[in-house]
């Protein structure tokens, strides 16, 4: 049984998809969320609303230390460069806040989509809000210079976004992008790396 199966079930369980991707090593977690195809991603998102809590600890273990980098293996519903990463640490001088940036190929066009991270979602529901709105204040050593979304492609793909999360297991989140708090329609899943 893969994570795809059991996403294809007719009423996917979410608990059992927890356990089953809890029970995988790291590699093998992001092996499965990789394979998934654009329909189960998007089903993911749906079959965890509202999701169990989650919080900025999922993103950056609280032992980590500040400006030490999570990657986090993603896949996302886009027609193409469906793989990714986006790369969290706890902010310099302010553990208690995440920043990140999206490690991708194209960033060279786009930027980096510098965000902060903030425990905010819709309705109180319990999830995580990257906000491409708000850019870090600071850098974190070996991450290319945090930079406005606001301006040129930038802000084609990144203006005005966020990401809200999931909980999926121990270390798997789905999330889902808005503009303005309006649905792009574009689920993504991340596999936080060992």
């Amino acid at each position: 049984m893969t994570l795809s199966d059991l996403l294809k079930h007719d009423a996917p369980d979410r608990a059992a998809i927890s356990e089953h991707l809890n029970g995988l090593s790291g590699s093998d977690q992001v092996r499965e969320v990789r394979a998934l195809s654009v329909k189960l991603v998007h089903r993911c998102w749906s079959v965890f609303e509202p999701g169990e809590t989650i919080d900025l600890n999922h993103l950056v273990p609280a032992d980590c230390d500040e400006g030490v980098a999570i990657h986090h293996m993603g896949i996302n519903t886009l027609p193409a460069f469906r793989h990714f990463e986006k790369r969290f640490a706890r902010a310099t001088g302010n553990p208690a806040e995440i920043w990140g940036y999206n490690h991708q190929t194209f960033a060279w066009l786009t930027g980096p989509g510098s965000f902060v991270v903030h425990e905010k979602g819709f309705d109180n529901e319990p999830a995580l809000f990257i906000d491409y709105r708000s850019i870090p204040d600071g850098g974190i050593d070996g991450w290319p210079a945090p930079k406005s979304n606001d301006k040129g492609i930038a802000k084609l793909v990144y203006g005005g976004m966020q990401d809200y999360m999931r909980k999926v297991s121990d270390r798997v989140s789905v999330g889902r992008a808005f503009t303005n708090g309006k649905d792009r329609g574009e689920s993504f899943m991340l596999v936080r790396a060992d």
